[in-house]
């Protein structure tokens, strides 16, 4: 948790709506300094002028769309994490408020439990992790370098261009999390990634594949590897990873009961796969 008492900034054309949510706030920690905006371009400008650690965006402003204001808000360099508010939601909001970083959404009426969710979250907000990234192709980790950069942790990345430069930066940095590909020549990435893991046992190794191989999954379970990445990915499924490796509750948005309640059938894999490939052409 921050030394001071969490900055919240709530956005919403709502005045009885912004006013329930603050009274939950207030309710999980009374020491929240909270300030009320009604309109984007008023939220704009208050993160513009105040660091906030929360940032609680409506769906319904009158004046801006809620993701363009996301997308500028995105591009400060200290962006409080934020949490997209609305009376209900349907899959296609979802899955633009995880392209555009949002951290969560949530429902009236606001629930306690998410509040306390958010504030176990902040505890590691200021917190940097080094991370590793190694694959032998330069496009492929400027790639992974971008997807990195846009989750909603904050990562210090070094690169190595082969499984047995990995193990070298290993037994000089003591990495947090190492992202290998699974593919590399010479030496491969899970047979790199045991070495690696001599020298960080403490470092929680996630192997890149192309196919998603279940027999290189086994073989990487019994190695001691922490988890699994499908390429092509973004930057909320690095989330939805970290959060399982650093023990913290997901968010709704990577809750399947949250999801199932909204999901067409048949829409949700579509939309998916073209939220990938159009992020890719970023």
């Amino acid at each position: 948790m921050p030394s001071e008492s969490p900055s919240v900034l709530i956005a919403n054309p709502n005045g009885e709506d912004a006013a329930a949510l603050g009274e939950v706030l207030k309710a999980v920690d009374i020491t929240l300094s909270i300030d009320l905006v009604k309109g984007g371009t008023a939220c704009l400008e208050a993160v513009s002028n105040k660091s906030y650690d929360l940032c609680f965006i409506n769906t319904a402003f009158l004046d801006l769309d809620c993701f363009s204001v996301l997308t500028k808000i995105r591009e400060l360099k200290n962006r409080p994490l934020c949490i997209l508010t609305s009376d209900q939601y349907d899959l296609d909001i979802v899955e633009k408020a995880k392209l555009a970083g949002v951290y969560d959404c949530i429902l009236k009426p606001y629930r306690p439990e998410d509040i306390e969710r958010f504030m176990r979250r902040l505890e590691i907000k200021g917190a940097n992790f080094p991370v590793l990234i190694a694959d032998d192709s330069r496009v492929t980790r400027r790639v992974i370098f971008k997807v990195l950069e846009e989750c909603n942790f904050n990562l210090t990345v070094s690169e190595a261009s082969s499984g047995q430069l990995a193990i070298a930066l290993c037994k000089k940095i003591l990495f947090r999390f190492m992202f290998i590909d699974y593919s590399m020549p010479q030496l491969n990435g899970l047979e790199a990634a045991k070495k690696m893991l001599k020298s960080c046992p403490g470092s929680s190794i996630v192997l890149i594949t192309a196919t998603g191989d279940p027999k290189v999954q086994e073989e990487a379970v019994k190695a001691g590897l922490a988890g699994f990445l499908q390429k092509p990915f973004l930057p909320h499924d690095i989330d939805q990873l970290l959060h399982s490796l650093l023990g913290l509750e997901q968010p709704n948005i990577h809750q399947e009961a949250f999801l199932k309640a909204i999901r067409n059938d048949g829409v949700f894999d579509e939309l998916q796969d073209n939220l990938k490939q159009n992020y890719l052409l970023i």
